[in-house]
């Protein structure tokens, strides 16, 4: 899966202050990322820790469409607007297709991955977790 279209959506070069590099230094830089996050997803599986899940957040956090029409309707794009219904019932449907024993972070973007060579991030993650489950 290294360097793989999907995986480019996450880690975009260009987005936010990450500076621009040449295309074999971004896509060693990527590759990295992506064997990071497989290798996380390995460790988090099933996942150490008690949390609320997925469906729990979307199902009480994430309703934004249904908020948009209740409350500035009339401030959306055409195509929003015109499609407000059907984008309230697929976010209300979401939680039913969001089930795993994994623990995930919604947050993975370029400017909130740290790529280094000072100790394995994965590593250190499980350090954290072994100390909190004590």
């Amino acid at each position: 899966m290294c360097g793989s279209t999907v995986a480019a959506v996450l880690w975009h070069q260009g987005e936010t202050d990450v500076p621009l590099m040449a295309a074999q230094v971004y896509q060693t830089k990527l590759d990295l990322v992506i064997d990071g996050l497989q290798r996380l997803h390995e460790m988090l599986t099933p996942s150490p820790v008690e949390s609320s899940t997925v469906a729990e957040a979307f199902t009480t956090h994430i309703k934004g469409w249904d908020e948009l029409k209740s409350t500035h309707a009339a401030d959306l794009d055409s195509w929003s607007i015109k499609n407000l219904d059907r984008l309230g019932e697929l976010e209300a449907a979401a939680p039913a297709f969001l089930t795993g024993r994994t623990l995930l972070n919604f947050d993975v973007r370029a400017d909130n991955i740290l790529i280094t060579n000072v100790f394995c991030a994965c590593d250190k993650v499980k350090e954290i977790l072994a100390d909190t489950s004590r």
